[in-house]
């Protein structure tokens, strides 16, 4: 039961149950602390992509009692969701994702900005790419010689590159204001944009 109209958060949610059966609060929770650096699954759509999926044939669900909390549904990947995975996994070609960065918005516009507020701008970005570059090297670290855990630790490894590539255009732009400190100067009115 091919089905090329899935989107990609589909199949992210048939690989996490790839590896075993999970409640949704279970396989949030896991998207939460994996894909979530690279591609995040709100809590509302991983029980919509459940159901879909569930409909689909993809996944069976279950009920599941529980003493002392509420009942639960457990999901597992059914034959047609594993050959699904497996036929999206092996075909060529990825989507190719625009990511949204409230920084980059606000940088985008900083000729508007005051010259102190730019520099705080740039400061507080360093700053959270810092944080998130220890971040990753602590999941890399964690995940090195676990088995099975080779993809996932080759993935945080780009992630590190990625950040490390963040400090570094942090340190280009502080140089070239050191270089020329007029780009900290006043808005330029009339100033071509360039897009």
């Amino acid at each position: 039961m091919a089905n090329d109209l899935l989107p990609v958060t589909s199949y992210a949610v048939l690989g996490l149950l790839a590896d075993g059966p999970m409640s949704g609060h279970s396989l949030s929770t896991m998207a939460d602390r994996s894909i979530a650096h690279f591609w995040s699954i709100p809590r509302s759509l991983v029980y919509r992509e459940l159901a879909r999926l569930e409909e689909l044939g993809y996944l069976s669900g279950a009920d599941v009692a529980q003493q002392k909390l509420p009942d639960k549904r457990e999901y597992r990947l059914t034959d047609s969701g594993r050959a699904e995975l497996s036929r999206w996994l092996n075909q060529p070609g990825f989507e190719r994702g625009r990511f949204k960065d409230g920084f980059l918005v606000k940088f985008f516009f900083g000729r508007h900005m005051e010259p102190g507020s730019r520099m705080r701008l740039l400061e507080e970005y360093r700053s959270q790419a810092k944080a998130y570059l220890e971040d990753l090297k602590a999941i890399a670290a964690k995940l090195e010689g676990m088995p099975g855990a080779e993809y996932p630790r080759l993935t945080a490894l780009r992630g590190i590159r990625a950040a490390e590539g963040q400090l570094r255009w942090v340190d280009d732009v502080l140089q070239m204001i050191d270089e020329d400190p007029g780009l900290l100067g006043e808005p330029a009115e009339g100033r071509e944009v360039v897009q």
